[in-house]
Order: C-alpha cells, then structure tokens, then sequence
C-alpha cells in the first residue's frame, strides 16, 4: 500500500484524502439524522430512517462518479496490452 500511496500523483491524493472527509462528513451527517421519514420510490410510498436515506443516496452518487473512471481505466489497460504485444514483436525480430 505504501508503494501505491508513493507512486500516486498529488492529484490524485488530494482527491483522495477530500473523499474520505466528504466520506467522514456525510455519515457524521447522517448519523444526526436519524429521523423516519416517508419516501416516495416509484410507485410505492416506505418509511426508513432519514440515515439510511442519505447514506443510500452517497452510495449511488459515489458509483455513478466511479463508472467513467473505470471506462479510463480500460482503456488505458487496452493501450498498455498493445504497447506490450508491439513490445512482444519487437523483442522477438
């Protein structure tokens, strides 16, 4: 873990440690609010706790904000596998 915190760019770190404090605020946050309330999903009426409501909402903004990081990922793990099969290639004539 160590040698993946070194290599991070400081971007990267600073997003990361302002994630895990929105992260901290947003259940310190929902924790206060531990009041029911009634909510309104599609056709049918729930009551659930007003915690459960904002972690549950933190949790899909958090994977909806992931979903186009990981279509980077793959693209630049689909840029590396060329690169290394060019490499392959060159390594072989």
């Amino acid at each position: 873990m160590k040698e993946f915190w070194v290599r991070l760019p400081f971007a990267e770190k600073v997003k990361f440690i302002l994630s895990i404090i929105a992260g901290i605020a947003g259940v310190v946050f929902a924790t206060l609010n531990w009041n029911a309330t009634n909510v309104h999903v599609l056709v049918r009426e729930t009551t659930a706790p007003l915690t459960v409501i904002i972690v549950f909402s933190m949790l899909i903004g958090y994977v909806f904000g992931y979903i186009p990081h990981l279509s980077k990922l793959r693209k630049k793990q689909h840029e590396l596998d060329e690169v290394r099969s060019e490499l392959d290639e060159l390594k072989k004539m």
